[in-house]
């Protein structure tokens, strides 16, 4: 029964006679009580079988909790998501229902809690996972109020306000919890060394908040069941403490987006020989890791470096070794990858699993990566920005169906690119080849690349005039690139009758002819045609308020370097939208 569009009064008429009923899925629709207050009372009793109820996404108030009273073989009661639920925790209400194992009360606009429903929370002894994430709740002594329950295993406290520092008397009663989350609250200080008592713990996620001081946390590596450890995105500072390789059993590290600093001991991450996930990015590492401590991690899919600056290096070419798996996700960026050959990482012939691949900004040199594609049919994104990988590129094989997002720019890729470009990467939604030496008109090549999303050809030396079937062909562009290349001819009205073309830069070329006949019905933000050869008058549609028929807004015009002659439009003077207007080197008046 889940959206069936149900609105109005609980159906329990309907459902009365259903005796044996286990499971009720009243989910995303727009119910809001009882007919009376005393109804669910009188008929509920009648589903003694009942112990899943999902009641999530509706308009229920903190009344259908007394209503619910009387479904004692409740064990599962989800009722996230009801816009009117609002107020206080409702401890004392919820005892009725003693048998429940599940209860998920996020996203119901929870605010405070009542410390004489300490005791209700006392008879849900069974109660093992319980989630209260996407609430207002701001006081962490809620940890200390919830440690009340007995058998609790998972606890997710996450995307609320809580803003005062953990303390020892939060943390040490929870030794049955195997799940904590607390990521996306503003909590702050460190980590108290009452971590320790929750010897049972799994899961601990701390990432999104205000946390400091440095990792060497005592009771932390104590944590020995611990499989999932996310402490990203807060403000732990110094070095990773050599006792993080006492927990053999996780399964995913996340540090990413903090203050850590020094360096990264191989032997720290051989002995995480369980990890699946690990993302150290975005912290001040210095040193030098070879990358073959991770030899023999069977399990490992995905691993993320990108380091904050440029004393940090990641060699894996120290010695000829062959990895034990097969990663899904390989992100190692701004991190001096083979700093001494260049050269791309040889373990990489060995996988054929990859899904996202990103070696930008690390100086790596060599030939085009044709055997990453042929190898990773499932190849969704590659990222060899800025790099000084050189020569042609000329893929073979079979095309790469999935390939989505390419970016070679910043590179020293030469020569034309070959004829059936299009069969070998059809699906492709953003294509990046800036800033390298291509030659050719490749616009009549990609023509037919119809999910081209963005488009960057700016700063080769590409050629030729922009064919008018081009802007059929791709007409899912939203951002186009052609600066500072060859490109000559006129600027066709088809151009701007691109529905969502938002981005258009053809500056630096050597287009030419007037804007005078262009009439725009797409919703450009941004027009660059600075230094070419435009000529005549500014049309007046170009500084024009929005309307039905020109539903444009245009924020940012460059028109330098043209030739433009008459006077500005007092459309121009007018704009409410524009922000940014530059006519120099014209002969306006």
């Amino acid at each position: 029964m889940r959206k069936i569009g149900l609105y109005g009064s609980f159906p329990i008429r309907e459902l009365a006679s259903l005796r044996d009923l286990e499971i009720l899925d009243l989910r995303h629709n727009v119910l809001e009580g009882f007919r009376s207050s005393t109804q669910g009372y009188e008929s509920l009793s009648t589903l003694g079988k009942l112990e899943t109820l999902n009641l999530g996404y509706n308009s229920f108030n903190q009344t259908i909790i007394q209503q619910l009273s009387t479904l004692t073989s409740l064990k599962n009661l989800i009722l996230d998501n009801n816009i009117n639920f609002e107020g206080s925790f409702p401890a004392q209400e919820l005892s009725a229902l003693k048998n429940l194992v599940t209860l998920d009360l996020s996203w119901d606009k929870l605010n405070t809690l009542k410390i004489e429903g300490g005791k209700g929370l006392v008879k849900l002894n069974k109660l093992e996972h319980l989630d209260l994430s996407s609430n207002n709740l701001t006081d962490t002594h809620i940890l200390e109020f919830l440690a009340t329950l007995p058998a609790l295993k998972s606890l997710s406290l996450a995307a609320n306000y809580m803003e005062q520092p953990l303390s020892d008397q939060d943390l040490e009663a929870f030794s049955n919890l195997e799940i904590l989350n607390l990521r996306l609250n503003c909590l702050t200080g460190s980590v108290p060394s009452s971590i320790r008592a929750l010897s049972s713990l799994k899961v601990l996620s701390l990432s999104n908040n205000r946390l400091n001081s440095s990792l060497s946390i005592q009771g932390l590596c104590e944590l020995k069941k611990l499989e999932e450890l996310d402490l990203s995105l807060n403000s732990f500072e110094g070095i990773l403490p050599p006792c993080l390789n006492n927990l053999t059993s996780l399964r995913l590290l996340d540090l990413s987006q903090n203050l850590l600093t020094g360096s990264i001991s191989s032997s720290l991450i051989a002995g995480l020989s369980s990890l699946v996930y690990i993302d150290l990015s975005h912290n001040h590492f210095e040193g030098s890791f070879s990358f073959s401590s991770f030899a023999n991690h069977s399990k490992l899919e995905v691993v993320e470096f990108t380091n904050d600056n440029n004393k940090f290096e990641i060699e894996t070419e120290h010695s000829t070794w062959v990895p034990m798996f097969q990663l899904k996700v390989l992100i190692i960026s701004n991190c001096n990858l083979n700093k001494l050959t260049g050269g791309i990482p040889k373990f990489l012939q060995y996988q054929y699993s990859l899904t996202i691949v990103d070696l930008s900004l690390n100086n790596l040199s060599g030939s085009f990566p044709n055997w990453l594609l042929e190898n990773n049919r499932d190849l969704k994104f590659l990222n060899l920005r800025h790099n000084s990988f050189m020569g042609q590129i000329h893929l073979t094989c079979c095309p790469n169906i999935y390939l989505d997002w390419m970016d070679i720019s910043d590179n020293l890729f030469n020569g034309k690119l070959q004829e059936n470009i299009v069969l070998m990467i059809p699906q492709l939604s953003h294509l990046n080849l800036s800033k390298n030496g291509f030659e050719g008109n490749i616009l009549s090549l990609i023509v037919q690349m119809s999910n081209l999303k963005e488009l960057d050809v700016s700063g080769n030396d590409f050629s030729g005039e922009v064919p008018k079937q081009f802007v059929g062909g791709c007409h899912n562009l939203k951002v186009l690139k052609l600066s500072n290349n060859g490109f000559r001819g006129q600027i066709f009205s088809e151009y701007f009758n691109l529905t969502g073309l938002e981005f258009l830069h053809l500056d630096n070329n050597e287009f030419s002819g007037t804007l005078s006949d262009v009439i725009t019905r797409s919703p450009l933000s941004l027009l660059d045609i600075c230094n070419n050869y435009m000529s005549g008058e500014m049309p007046n549609w170009i500084g024009s308020l929005p309307s039905c028929e020109n539903p444009q807004f245009l924020e940012h015009i460059h028109l330098q370097g043209n030739r433009f002659t008459g006077t500005i439009p007092e459309d121009f003077l007018n704009s409410l939208s524009l922000l940014t207007l530059d006519i120099r080197d014209n002969s306006l008046n």
